[in-house]
């Protein structure tokens, strides 16, 4: 990275599960920027995917003063956490879909009401 001619503000690190996962990342930029001859010093954007991840999440930070966010990988998460793409949509509503094709949900209290449907957007004549 030393040869670019705008060098990279940070990285994103996949796949964080521990301050470890950081300190690791750490020590390999402080070896790569020091072959390149040290000045620019590149930030890390931790990427939170799995549940371990998740868990750790009060203690990652102490792994590397170089990190500048937390990021949430929210559908690799959703799998480590045993949701599917289907059982995600319904976290917003709080109920689980009635079956794959079938877009309304059964609210937690039972009712058998719908959910409401999005509009499409129709062209309006003259615009």
């Amino acid at each position: 990275m030393a040869g670019l001619a705008h060098p990279p503000g940070a990285v994103v690190v996949p796949k964080v599960q521990s301050a470890g996962d950081l300190a690791f990342v750490d020590r390999l930029l402080d070896g790569a920027e020091a072959a390149a001859g040290g000045g620019h010093r590149l930030g890390v954007q931790a990427l939170i995917e799995t549940a371990e991840g998740l868990a750790g999440i009060d203690e990652i930070p102490a792994g590397s003063e170089r990190l500048e966010a937390l990021i949430l990988g929210y559908a690799d998460l959703a799998a480590s956490l045993g949701r599917s793409g289907a059982g995600a949509a319904t976290l917003e509503y709080g109920a689980p879909p009635r079956s794959a094709g079938d877009r309304r949900a059964v609210p937690q209290n039972g009712s058998r009401r719908a959910l409401p449907r999005r509009r499409r957007a129709r062209p309006r004549p003259g615009v």
